[in-house]
């Protein structure tokens, strides 16, 4: 699997038009149009505004490591951005075959482990399918209809704007997690096929992808309105799963100054008649 060719083009250009004028190693004066310009990235890049060109065009995928390396430095990219682009150019590619289940080649051990846990938890994919969960995880998430995506959940389950109290926050962290795990995935067709109905079901999720945000933090918290337990606040922290490229175990710590917040990080201890009330 290779990203496509003109996100690496498409890439570029977002980051160029983010920089501001005293950025460019140049004497600026006033611009009609944001950002710097393709000669002055070039420049602070040491390479050809002719080579520079056809990078944003799609007609040179595949830079070097040190070429991704020095337009990282003139773009001003942050560390996640850096390793995006170092997948748009084709680096550090190795991924699990296209053939096999998602869940399938997990370690058991782990699987096992998750499934266990008296907390919410739950592994992702590159694309935020939802591939293995604790118990607790699906009574955090109870009403929701879109339960086997986290992307779907937050931009095609109309539930998701009342359940979490900061939701363009959360929108974007997952989409910008997305955005660099995705590159991870074995099936482009499949990949681009499950981004495009994303579109087609949500103008903010289109907006956001084009944005081409990038962030994968060790964590997010965010509070959630929970049907029966009412406000909660959640600390999720993601780990890398070595094994495994692009897959993140996400565990979910419910502080416990909200209102029976045991109840749902411990759903086996708590009555159904009392989840029903």
């Amino acid at each position: 699997m290779s990203p496509d060719v003109g996100d690496l083009g498409a890439f570029l250009r977002s980051r160029r038009n983010r920089l501001l004028p005293e950025h460019s190693p140049y004497p600026h004066g006033t611009r009609r149009v944001p950002g710097l310009r393709r000669q002055e990235v070039a420049a602070s890049a040491g390479v050809s505004v002719d080579y520079y060109i056809r990078l944003e065009q799609g007609r040179e995928p595949h830079p070097s490591p040190q070429v991704v390396d020095a337009l990282s430095r003139a773009l001003r990219l942050g560390d996640d951005e850096r390793t995006f682009l170092h997948r748009l150019a084709g680096h550090h590619a190795t991924v699990r075959r296209a053939d096999t289940p998602p869940s399938a080649e997990l370690p058991s051990p782990l699987i096992d482990m998750v499934q266990s846990w008296q907390m919410p938890a739950f592994i992702v994919d590159p694309l935020l399918n939802i591939v293995v969960t604790s118990a607790a995880t699906g009574e955090m998430f109870r009403g929701f209809t879109h339960t086997g995506n986290f992307a779907e959940m937050l931009f095609l389950d109309a539930r998701a704007r009342t359940f979490f109290a900061g939701w363009d926050g959360c929108a974007r962290w997952a989409v910008g997690t997305m955005r660099l795990l995705s590159t991870y995935y074995p099936s482009s067709a499949d990949r681009e096929a499950f981004i495009a109905s994303l579109r087609t079901g949500s103008a903010d999720f289109s907006a956001m992808w084009d944005g081409f945000d990038i962030a994968v933090s060790a964590g997010h918290t965010a509070v959630l309105h929970h049907d029966v337990r009412g406000p909660m606040t959640v600390d999720a922290l993601g780990f890398e799963v070595p094994s495994h490229p692009g897959y993140r175990l996400v565990i979910c710590h419910i502080r416990t100054e909200a209102p029976d917040a045991a109840a749902v990080a411990h759903p086996a201890a708590t009555e159904v008649a009392d989840l029903t009330r």
